[in-house]
């Protein structure tokens, strides 16, 4: 283990917070006992892992305001009966359901979590048009309410506060990674 990833990496103390997440060594455990309980193991079943990215995408689209604008792969302005059906939709609620899968499995791994979190954001800024804190600001002020509906748990509950502190990670990945893309591009001009 290298300097840079000893600095970021949690100490032992259970309260302790790591840097990179914000999250205690019990948070993330609560997470990745949690998403186990849902989801189960990622390799084992596929097909929890695109449910789990169903459910939470059909409720963006309801719950989130301009979330149905991206979607130009599949018109996400149809019926969920029409857009559970299209391959297109599945096939993304999959990748959803992957990419959170990784990001928990990683908590414990932040240079590797850091590096997938930067290569979701890339993804979603370099859609057309692209998906950057205009949509992820309105989710993650949404997300933990998504997570109190599905767990049945109260929003003040640790385990939502725990999610809802896990999405800001991507989504201050989002953050960061639009400002710098601006920043290049705006260099690139002059």
């Amino acid at each position: 283990m290298d300097r840079m990833e000893e600095m970021i990496n949690e100490p032992a103390q259970r309260n302790s917070v790591c840097v990179f997440t914000n999250l205690t060594a019990s948070e993330k455990e609560m997470l990745k006992e949690c998403w186990r309980s849902v989801v189960g193991q990622l390799i084992v079943d596929d097909q929890k892992v695109e449910d789990f990215g169903k459910l939470l995408l059909l409720w963006l689209l309801d719950n989130v305001p301009n979330a149905k604008k991206p979607f130009k792969k599949f018109d996400a302005n149809v019926t969920k009966a029409s857009l559970t059906k299209n391959p297109v939709f599945l096939n993304h609620c999959r990748m959803v359901g992957m990419y959170l899968g990784q990001m928990v499995e990683l908590l414990d791994k932040p240079v590797e979590l850091e590096m997938l979190t930067h290569q979701v954001a890339i993804n979603h800024l370099s859609m057309k048009p692209s998906v950057g804190t205009a949509y992820f600001d309105p989710f993650q002020e949404k997300f933990p309410r998504f997570m109190s509906e599905t767990l049945q748990k109260p929003l003040d509950d640790p385990l939502i506060k725990a999610w809802d502190k896990f999405l800001m990670v991507l989504t201050g990945k989002v953050k960061k990674s639009e400002k710098m893309i601006a920043k290049s591009q705006k260099c690139a001009m002059c």
